[in-house]
């Protein structure tokens, strides 16, 4: 029973983690990228997975163990006389292993209605209106970090580059943004 817990309870949580990497691919698919390659990593790390992992390995043996002691201690006399209380169950284990069912059953149709409205608020920032106007927008991304620039060098940098953006014939407006999620900073 113990190595049957284990069994079922690893492929659950491999099956978890498939399913969370393929849904997080899939939620990413929402972002608009207009043709520009997005920046955030969906890659599962290593100290979540070691966590899911264990905590895999340790529900199945939470769960597994109480079965397992108690089918190997059988009481024969108690087993024959309460063969037909054991299949319908007696009062106590009976609503005990409903109210697990009934939790059960209701936790998931929470997490159902979460997960949907979650994907609908996605669809709707989607295609939401900003109330700002986007014709005539040049947007672009810059990295002087990766040629090598030091913070004080970077900024001086920026300054030259949005004095020169501002000097150009027909240019109203220019602006600089730093978003931490795409500029690949793991701070």
């Amino acid at each position: 029973m113990l190595a049957e817990s284990l069994v079922l309870s690893t492929l659950g949580g491999v099956l978890g983690v498939a399913l969370a990497v393929a849904l997080t691919q899939a939620l990413l698919a929402f972002v608009p990228s207009d043709g520009r390659p997005i920046l955030i990593r969906a890659t599962p790390d290593g100290r979540i997975l070691a966590f899911t992992m264990g905590l895999t390995f340790l529900t199945g043996i939470v769960f597994g163990l109480l079965p397992a002691l108690r089918a190997s201690r059988p009481d024969p006399w108690t087993t024959l006389k309460d063969t037909v209380g054991a299949i319908a169950g007696t009062g106590g284990s009976l609503f005990l292993r409903k109210g697990l069912v009934a939790a059960q059953v209701t936790l998931s149709f929470l997490l159902l209605f979460g997960a949907g409205l979650f994907v609908r608020s996605l669809q709707n920032l989607k295609t939401a209106d900003t109330g700002v106007a986007l014709d005539n927008l040049v947007t672009f991304q810059l990295s002087p970090a990766l040629s090598g620039y030091e913070a004080p060098r970077a900024m001086a940098f920026f300054d030259q580059l949005m004095d020169n953006l501002r000097a150009l014939p027909g240019v109203k407006r220019a602006g600089l943004a730093v978003v931490p999620i795409l500029s690949g900073d793991e701070s």
